[in-house]
């Protein structure tokens, strides 16, 4: 199945209303556009600060007739080259200051339930709820997935997470990351290089017939078609 790249948003807004909590935009949200150049960090020092991120995708780049079958938050290198993507504590923030966030994706209408995390990244300052929906990071410098780590920030390749996407909406489609709670004055944020990563499977184009989902054994003949006319037997192309 085809896989996008790493996709960084263009736009942004306010994450607005998640879960019955209202955010307001990080500051300096615009730094997380892929096209964005200079300083790469949005930034928040109160909790119930959060942006949602979006128009990642170039018109048409995900097919028309595509099925998406998965989305993926992607921690990758800033788009300008000049370092690693995560969230979290600044280096401002004290030892024991701490900021809890959640992950979202949005399909341009809804947002999805608080997304899974890795908890196998979890150390020293780093801690995760019991449903790995919240990591809290304690002190300064402390990151999700980390400093240096890159990878998948939340999403699966093979998931939704409960919404559905249209591809005639992929400039809507982003993600949201927000501050739900502090303990003292954390200085905390986000870096660039956070994107979007769809699959997707492609419709079976210059077929005029097919076959899909019989067992190959249950096929006794196939008659009167031309091979080119035959799009798929059994689920292989």
């Amino acid at each position: 199945m085809p896989t996008t790249s790493i996709e960084g948003p263009h736009s942004n807004a306010a994450a607005g209303t998640i879960d019955g909590v209202t955010f307001t935009a990080f500051g300096q949200p615009q730094r997380i556009h892929e096209n964005s150049t200079g300083a790469s960090a949005a930034f928040g020092t109160s909790a119930n600060r959060g942006s949602r991120y979006f128009n990642c995708f170039n018109a048409n780049q995900i097919p028309s007739d595509a099925t998406i079958t998965g989305m993926e938050i992607v921690a990758g290198t800033d788009f300008d080259g000049s370092g690693n993507s995560n969230f979290g504590n600044f280096g401002s923030t004290g030892a024991s200051e701490s900021a809890t966030f959640r992950v979202y994706l949005h399909n341009g209408t809804s947002y999805s339930s608080a997304l899974t995390l890795d908890n196998s990244v979890a150390a020293t300052g780093v801690t995760f709820n019991g449903d790995n929906t919240e990591v809290t990071l304690t002190g300064g410098n402390k990151r999700y997935l980390g400093i240096t780590t890159l990878g998948v920030l939340a999403g699966a390749n093979d998931s939704l997470s409960g919404l559905s996407f249209d591809p005639a909406d992929q400039a809507d489609f982003g993600f949201a990351v927000v501050c739900i709670a502090i303990s003292a004055t954390p200085v905390f944020g986000i870096l660039r290089g956070i994107g979007l990563r769809a699959t997707y499977t492609e419709a079976a184009t210059g077929y005029s017939h097919s076959v899909i989902g019989v067992a190959s054994g249950n096929i006794g003949k196939v008659n009167a078609l031309a091979t080119a006319n035959i799009g798929k037997i059994n689920t292989l192309d």
